[in-house]
């Protein structure tokens, strides 16, 4: 509960300040909280019975394996039969804050984590609602330069690709790493929302398809 109300409050308080230290007491709750074998209200814990895989699992409770390993602490995805599974239960969301340069994970509408951005130059950034289309590690980039494989030095597009879903007038946007972290925290992009590559790579782990994404000032 008071995970949940300092979250409210967070989502509502507008001096820098004051987020910076009910961010700071929500990342300790979190720790302790979601990431974690602690139990609490957001998971659930599941045996593993013969004849489960990760992949199975997942796909079972709707949520990404790696998820599974990031929360279970897990470095491969190797299970054995009577293993307790600490799996989050409820919605996944992102909350990109332009005003602050954040991309905030929330589950059930709290937050759980947080990563600085960089957004696009010009408010080339939409204030919408947007929903996770496709993931790619190692994306390859299709400019208007031309076709860039993952690892040439004019792809821009780092280690991960979070696509959108298109909406009118809206296309091409969606989340990914980047070659130029010190953009970070600033108004560089063409629109896309940058993360550093470890961060994109973490939160790569949270999302799937029609996983929702709200860009708001």
């Amino acid at each position: 509960k008071a995970r949940n109300m300092l979250s409210d409050l967070y989502l509502t308080e507008t001096d820098y300040t004051k987020k910076a230290i009910i961010k700071d007491q929500l990342d300790i709750l979190n720790k302790e909280i979601v990431f974690s074998q602690v139990s609490s209200p957001d998971a659930f814990f599941y045996s593993v019975k013969p004849g489960d895989s990760l992949i199975k699992i997942a796909d079972k409770f709707n949520t990404p394996h790696r998820l599974i390993m990031q929360i279970n602490h897990k470095s491969r995805s190797l299970i054995r039969v009577g293993e307790k599974l600490k799996i989050l239960k409820g919605e996944i969301s992102l909350l990109v804050d332009k005003s602050d340069f954040t991309l905030m994970v929330l589950l059930n509408g709290h937050y759980i984590k947080q990563f600085p951005v960089c957004i696009g130059k010009d408010n080339k950034t939409p204030e919408d609602v947007f929903f996770v289309k496709d993931k790619l590690e190692d994306p390859v980039w299709y400019s208007p330069e031309g076709v860039f494989p993952f690892g040439h030095p004019k792809n821009v597009l780092g280690t991960r690709w979070i696509g959108f879903e298109e909406k009118e007038g809206l296309y091409g946007y969606g989340i990914h790493g980047t070659a130029e972290p010190e953009s970070i925290g600033k108004a560089e992009s063409n629109g896309c929302i940058r993360l550093r590559n470890e961060d994109v790579e973490e939160l790569f782990d949270f999302v799937e398809p029609k996983t929702k994404v709200v860009i708001q000032k």
